[in-house]
This record gives structure tokens, C-alpha cells and sequence, in this order.
């Protein structure tokens, strides 16, 4: 009976451990840290420079370009396109990549957090490459959604006509196409455009481009975060999209929370979908329709894609799990309060990100793989959703402390 009535107590004290758990997780959802714009601002002009006075260009390649003896870190088929990723990548493959370095006596780069942000911006950079797609299916789609009764193989015959072909062609890189679609004059009577899904827009690329891929876009790497958040406000985009919940609610709101397409060229695509309704809008509002250069498009295209990567949302009780369980507490305590091995993580107004975390894991990343080997421990892998949860575990303040 006594065995019964504790079985019992035993269930119940699991089930109110479960529901205190659900209500914390549910709590930090719905409160989420805003440290979305902690992220240091990285260039990736200066990372592409970086990557190759570092010397990482001696192992690794960028759209073919550098070194065989590690993993091409440009492909458009790599999924790691973002901070948290890249981090995610950089940790679970570090004691291979130490191990190589003093096999081969390369002497190990000195980074900061600044240089770690700029290559972090031109390896994110370099993974913005839309696949190319099918020129035969986009030649068809030109005719079907009429654009081959403006833009001809013939020569233009006034400054006004719409660009021939061959111009599209000279133009076709992500950037500039995006401009394109967002410069783009109304069709006559304000006609509704033809709607585009999926990857048309890929396709009726490809067939301007002639079925040529898509090389690492220039103008995407010399693109500014800084300058686009100026221009978002200076081209009135805060009139009508929010960020955070913060200014318009015309259009959708393009903070972290909500999705773009995963690519430029559908982003253009999704452009020249919304082309009229957004003309229509502003018209309302008394604001003229701005016309962007391929290096302000490029400047707002760097700084939307850049805010919603900058900071991953987590929940510090499932990080703290994650501390636990990965065995970072074996040398920096259970509450990463620090001990004689490791230091403290949590207490000294330190605010981590995607980037910090990586320039921790680079500037100590050998001697912290030298002691997991002498104490005989396992280095432990990272998925992409622990990030997250450990950022928000490391900048909670510990407990008795505010």
C-alpha cells in the first residue's frame, strides 16, 4: 500500500514538474529577449578580403575558388546559410580542423569579433546564390506571362522602350534583376501583372541569362547593412512594413518573425506579385513610388536577410538542459558560474550572439579541445536548434541575480 501511495505521489510530483516546465517554455515564448539587434554589424566586402589574408581560402573554396582539403564553403546546394548554422558547423567540425592545422603547421589565424562578424556576412554572403534554373521552362514562361510582347530580341528604338533582350541578359545577376522588378513600370491601364510562383522567376532568369549559372553576386558582397537600414527609412519602406511590430501596418510586417523567400530571385519574383498592390498603397498614402539603384537594392536586401538571422530565439531552461547535457558544465559548472578549469560564462554583462559564440569557440577553441581530450571526454556536437537555447541560457542572469 505504502509502494502504491508513493508510485502515486511519484506521478504526481512528475506531472506538476512537466506542467511548471510547459508554463516556463510557454512564458518564454511568449516574452522573447529583444537582442535581435545585438548582432555586430559584419561587412562582406572585408570578410572576402579576410578570408583570404587569414588564410582559410588555402583550405577551403568559395564557388570553386581556394582549396580542396576542406569542405567548399560556397556552394548554393550548402544548407548553412545562417549565423546560428555556420556556428553550428564551425563547433562540430573544430577539433577536426585543429587537428589538421598543426598536422600541416599552418599557423592558427588570430580573430576578433569584429573580423569573425565581417566572415560570417561574406560566408552567409556566398550561400545567397539562387540556383539556376530551367531556361527551356522560362522561355515558355516569357511568352505565357507575355513578356516577349515588350522585351524583344530587337534593338530598343527609344530611350523609354523596354529594355531587349540582350540588355536583360548583361543585367540578369539576383541583384540587379531584383531592382529590375521593383523599377518596373505598371503594365498599361494598371493591368494586373501576371502572377509568378515558386521558381519562375528562376526560370524566366535562365532563359534570359541563356542557361548560364549564377555566379557569387558581386553586388550582394559589397552590399552594407548599415546603409540599408538607413535606406529602408529614407525610401519610406517603414511607412508601410514593420520590423518587430515597430512603424507601418500597411504590407506585412519584415521583421525576424516573418519569412521571405528563400532566395533574391524569388524575392524579386515576390516583388513583381505585389508590384501594383504596392504602387496602389503608397499612392494612398501620398508617397511617390522610389526608384532604387542595383546598390540600394542590394544595401536593403543585405540588411532584411541580415535582421532575421542576427539573433535566434531560444528558450534559457531548455539552454540550460542543453549546458547540462552536452557536457559544457563538466568544466564551466552546472550553472556556468565558472570553476578552476573554466571560466564563468554567465554574470559579467556579457550579451552573446551567433557571432560571439563563434569568436569564443575560435580565440579558445584548441586549449578548450586540449583539455576535453586530456580529461577524457567525448567534444560535443551542436544541432542548429541549440544555439538558440544556449544564447538565451548564457545572457539569462544567474540565479539570485537580476
Amino acid at each position: 500500500m505504502t509502494s502504491k501511495r508513493q508510485l502515486l505521489v511519484s506521478i504526481a510530483l512528475a506531472v506538476a514538474t512537466l506542467a511548471f516546465l510547459g508554463a516556463v517554455l510557454w512564458w518564454e515564448q511568449a516574452h522573447p529577449p529583444a537582442t535581435w539587434s545585438a548582432l555586430p554589424s559584419g561587412k562582406p566586402e572585408r570578410g572576402a578580403a579576410l578570408f583570404k589574408d587569414k588564410g582559410c581560402v588555402r583550405c577551403h573554396a568559395i564557388k570553386g575558388a581556394g582549396g580542396t582539403s576542406a569542405p567548399e564553403l560556397g556552394s548554393d546546394r550548402d544548407s548553412r546559410r545562417t549565423p546560428s548554422q555556420l556556428v553550428v558547423s564551425l563547433w562540430n567540425h573544430a577539433p577536426r580542423m585543429f587537428e589538421r592545422m598543426r598536422a600541416e603547421e599552418i599557423t592558427y589565424p588570430k580573430l576578433d569579433e569584429h573580423e569573425v562578424a565581417d566572415l560570417f556576412a561574406y560566408l552567409y554572403t556566398a550561400r545567397c546564390i539562387d540556383e539556376t534554373g530551367d531556361a527551356v521552362r522560362g522561355k515558355r514562361l516569357f511568352d505565357l506571362k507575355g513578356c516577349d510582347r515588350c522585351h524583344t530580341d530587337q534593338a530598343k528604338q527609344s530611350r523609354d522602350a523596354p529594355p531587349p533582350l540582350d540588355a536583360l541578359r548583361a543585367s540578369a545577376s539576383p541583384i540587379a534583376w531584383a531592382r529590375a522588378m521593383w523599377n518596373h513600370p505598371s503594365l498599361p491601364n494598371e493591368k494586373e501583372p501576371p502572377q509568378l510562383e515558386g521558381r519562375d522567376m528562376n526560370d524566366i532568369m535562365a532563359y534570359a541569362r541563356k542557361g548560364q549559372s549564377i555566379g557569387l553576386d558581386w553586388l550582394l558582397v559589397a552590399a552594407d547593412t548599415d546603409r540599408g537600414w538607413k535606406l529602408y527609412h529614407e525610401k519610406a519602406c517603414v511607412g508601410c512594413h514593420a520590423l518587430k511590430g515597430e512603424a507601418g501596418r500597411v504590407g506585412p510586417d519584415l521583421g525576424p518573425g516573418r519569412d521571405l523567400p528563400p532566395t533574391i530571385v524569388q524575392l524579386a519574383g515576390s516583388m513583381w506579385n505585389h508590384s501594383l498592390a504596392m504602387s496602389r498603397a503608397m499612392s494612398a498614402k501620398g508617397v511617390k513610388r522610389p526608384k532604387l539603384e542595383d546598390r540600394e537594392m542590394a544595401d536593403l536586401i543585405a540588411f532584411l536577410y541580415s535582421i532575421r538571422s542576427a539573433e535566434p530565439g531560444g528558450s534559457a531552461t531548455l539552454g540550460e538542459v542543453v549546458f547540462e547535457g552536452r557536457g559544457c558544465s563538466s568544466c564551466h559548472g552546472s550553472n556556468a558560474q565558472g570553476t578552476s578549469t573554466a571560466p564563468s560564462l554567465r554574470g559579467k554583462n556579457n550579451r552573446y550572439s551567433s557571432i560571439s559564440l563563434g569568436t569564443v569557440l575560435w580565440q579558445h577553441g584548441p586549449e578548450m579541445n586540449k583539455r576535453v581530450v586530456e580529461k577524457g571526454l567525448k567534444w560535443p556536437d551542436l544541432s542548429e536548434g541549440d544555439v538558440g537555447d544556449l544564447l538565451a541560457f548564457l545572457n539569462s542572469a544567474p540565479a539570485g541575480r537580476s
